[in-house]
Formats: C-alpha cells, sequence, structure tokens
C-alpha cells in the first residue's frame, strides 16, 4: 500500500497505534501534516471512493471565501446529511489531536457546535461508503454511472443554482413526458433512460438567461457531466450534429408540455402564433421548432403504433 500511494506522488504514514481504531489513523495523519506550512486539509477516507472532484473544489472555494479562521470545517451535505469530505482547519489541528473522547471526528464536529459549517453539494458520494463485499460491488457499479446524476442530485443542482420552482414543475413535467416515450421505446431501439431522466430534469437549469440551454450545458460541462452538457445544449433547437435519441425525446416532450401539463403540438403551435403575431421572426423560430417536434412525433408514433398523447398520459 505504500508503495502504491509513493507511486501516485503521496506521502504514507504509517500508523503504529491502529489497533485503536480508524481515529488514531486520522490523529496520525493531522499531526505529520502540523509540520508543514499548511491552512488546512480535506480529509478523505479511503472507503468513501465516489466524491465528485467539484464536491472538494466546492469546499475549498467556501474556504477561500470565507477564510480559514471563520469556521473550524466545512462538511459537505446531501439531502441535509452530512458526508465525507470535511475539510477542516489549521485551528483545529491541535483539538483533534489531543482528543481522547468517545466517537472519534463525528463526536468532535459534535462538540465543535457553530464553529463547524456545512456546505450543501450536489454529490451523494459524500454519503457512500463501501464497509462490505457487498458495498464494495455496488459502488464499482455506480462507478460506470459518474458521468449521469441520479434524480435526487438533479433536483440538490437545481436548489443550489436557484432555478425558480414553476421552472422545476415545468422541468419534473418535461422528465415524465420523456421517461413514458422512453419507456415505451427502449425495446425498439437504444436508450439510456438515466441519461434521459437527468437531461430531462435540468435541461432549463439556466432559465431565465440569455440563451439558458448554452448557459445550462456550460455549467454541467464545468462539473464534469459531457453527454449530459450536450444533450441540455441541445433541447432548444436541436442541432444535427447532436441528435441522439435521448436528444430527440427531450425535445419532443419539452414541446408537449406547456408550462406545467402536457399539450399537443397544435395547441402550442396556436399559442406560439398568438404570443409571436407582433414578432415575425420570433415565430418564425418557433414554427420551425414545433414543425421539427412534429417529424420526432409522427416516427415515434410509427414505431409504437399509438399516439403519443396516449402513451405519455
Amino acid at each position: 500500500m505504500a508503495e502504491e500511494a509513493r507511486r501516485h506522488g503521496a506521502v504514507p504514514v504509517p500508523n503504529p497505534d491502529y489497533p485503536e481504531g480508524m481515529f488514531s489513523s486520522i490523529r496520525t495523519g493531522v499531526l505529520a501534516l502540523e509540520e508543514l506550512d499548511l491552512r488546512g486539509a480535506v480529509l478523505l477516507p479511503v472507503d468513501v471512493p465516489l466524491v465528485k472532484p467539484r464536491t472538494v473544489a466546492a469546499l475549498l472555494d467556501r474556504f477561500r471565501e470565507e477564510g480559514e479562521d471563520s469556521w473550524d470545517a466545512w462538511i459537505p451535505t446531501f439531502q441535509g446529511l452530512r458526508g465525507h469530505p470535511p475539510l477542516l482547519s489549521r485551528r483545529l489541528f491541535g483539538p483533534l489531536v489531543g482528543y481522547r473522547g468517545e466517537g472519534g471526528l463525528r463526536a468532535l464536529m459534535v462538540q465543535r457546535g457553530d464553529r463547524v459549517r456545512e456546505v450543501p453539494v450536489a454529490d451523494r458520494g459524500v454519503l457512500r461508503d463501501m464497509d462490505t463485499p457487498e458495498a464494495y460491488g455496488e459502488v464499482r457499479g455506480l462507478l460506470a454511472r459518474e458521468g449521469v446524476p441520479d434524480r435526487e442530485e438533479c433536483e440538490a443542482l437545481l436548489a443550489l443554482e436557484g432555478t425558480p420552482e414553476r421552472v422545476v414543475r415545468h422541468a419534473r413535467e418535461v422528465c415524465r413526458v420523456a421517461l413514458a416515450l422512453g419507456r415505451a421505446l427502449r425495446d425498439r431501439m437504444p436508450l439510456d433512460l438515466e441519461l434521459l431522466q437527468a437531461g430531462a430534469l435540468l435541461h432549463d437549469l439556466a432559465k431565465g438567461q440569455p440563451r439558458h440551454e448554452a448557459q445550462g450545458a456550460r455549467r454541467l460541462r464545468r462539473l464534469g457531466y459531457r453527454d449530459l452538457a450536450a444533450l441540455v445544449g441541445s433541447h432548444k433547437d436541436l442541432p444535427s450534429r447532436t441528435r441522439t435519441p435521448e436528444a430527440e425525446l427531450l425535445y419532443l416532450a419539452d414541446k408537449l408540455v406547456d408550462g406545467e401539463r402536457l399539450s399537443t403540438l397544435e395547441a402550442r403551435m396556436e399559442r406560439m402564433r398568438q404570443r409571436f403575431r407582433e414578432d415575425p421572426e420570433a415565430w418564425k423560430a418557433a414554427r420551425t421548432r414545433i414543425r421539427r417536434a412534429k417529424g420526432i412525433q409522427e416516427r415515434v408514433e410509427a414505431l409504437l403504433r399509438r399516439d403519443v398523447g396516449e402513451v405519455a398520459s
């Protein structure tokens, strides 16, 4: 293990007191850090391997913004639950090394109380450890899906971005419709339903900003979600270079949902005509989008031999 650590550029620190439990390893590591010129340290247990790099970056951003003396520790939370890794200010090093109470680091954090800052993140990985062979197998399976946030992570991301509630309700209905169509079609074409779900929930992540589809895609790329960013970036106009089955179903579902309810393309066309009657260019663009959606709808109905409204209801 020490050799593998060195190969990756890390410095292994042996813990002679390991029989005392995990907190003795934390204490040993922090003792080694005290000799270095550090303002703080991120403590990541080896059995919590799915924490996303952006979560560590979010902790570091808060640390830099708020200052090392403002809090003793910054702890990521997901759905209100504290997880790993905590970022410890140097001012906590001494109390941690000297702590001899029950409960280890968790108890110390409770003891510090109002000196601990919680940082909400859209990362379920902060809560997921692997203490058993079964949990290890589950984590290995989840690793293959790291590029797609699950439903709860999408909801958390919408909340962190401050997406308006009415936009979130629209996104949930678009997601419901898109998944209904996707499940009906998955035996007839290759479909990634998890990617489709995430794209539907996050397609209006940046709604209200200029070119919101591009802004949302840019935000998701920064978070490491490349495939999802491409899906979100194409939901408004569906450029030919990004025409995947998931992109087409998201595009159709978005046009079928008017506000928070399922509608029809014909009704959307009429609504757009009324809305843009004083703006010929906007009306032309809206008409093109609805007609493009109509073409997708016709292909879907031909495959299913059913009306999309019936499938999505």
